[in-house]
């Protein structure tokens, strides 16, 4: 996998054509990835869009407990096309929660609920 020249504040590996597996691998530099139709899109990182996924989940929090796992944007989602997202909040019921989801593996399927700024 060769990395381009990014812009200033943007990840080097956006349009890049990549593996899965090659996604899972990108190191935790403070980019949000996902991939689509086999190639990395960035998605946006910034300080409205976070708090407003905390907040969001904090709302959430009460009415999910028990019922399901409330997370956030760290999680991969493989979706029915086949596309990898990671949306900011998630909520997907207990029953469809991969046993040995603590795991650092795509969730497959689309959540239950979800949020995307």
């Amino acid at each position: 996998m060769a990395i381009t020249q990014a812009r200033p504040g943007h990840s080097p590996f956006i349009g890049q054509a990549m593996s899965e597996d090659e996604l899972a691998d990108l190191p935790r530099d403070g980019y949000k990835h996902e991939l689509v139709d086999g190639r990395v899109e960035g998605v946006p990182t910034e300080w409205v869009r976070e708090d407003v996924a905390a907040r969001l989940m904090l709302l959430l929090a009460p009415a999910t407990r028990g019922v399901g796992r409330l997370v956030g944007s760290g999680l991969g989602c493989r979706m029915a096309n086949g596309n990898i997202r990671s949306p900011d909040v998630c909520f997907v019921i207990h029953d469809r929660v991969p046993r040995g989801a603590e795991r650092d593996e795509f969730f497959e399927g689309t959540p239950d609920l979800f949020e995307t700024g």
